[in-house]
């Protein structure tokens, strides 16, 4: 019964901070979310680490003054819309994060 008191409770605190900057929160360990103004996407390659080039997009997103930049595997230019707030869901990895979701909000 504590338990499910304190994951409410937790729920409850998420919810009201739904509003807040760069808000990330995950229920799966290997999905992360950012949020934020999309600023700018740049297609690119790059080296995996293991002598092989692989194309990624390189994502700036802006928020509360700080910007934060995420690479995400493959070319998904057209996921981000320029100049518009999105939230994004990925699975990070080593040198690209893979794109679960990209939602764009008003």
């Amino acid at each position: 019964m504590r338990r499910c008191l304190a994951a409410s409770l937790a729920l409850a605190m998420i919810a009201a901070c739904a509003g807040c900057g760069d808000f990330r929160v995950s229920f799966r360990a290997d999905l992360a979310q950012i949020s934020g103004t999309v600023s700018v996407v740049h297609l690119t390659v790059v080296d995996s680490g293991d002598g092989t080039s692989i194309t990624v997009t390189a994502v700036t997103l802006l928020s509360g003054g700080t910007s934060t930049t995420q690479n995400f595997c493959g070319n998904v230019v057209s996921q981000f819309p320029a100049n518009t707030w999105v939230t994004v869901q990925f699975t990070p990895g080593a040198t690209c994060g893979t794109l679960v979701s990209v939602t764009p909000h008003g």
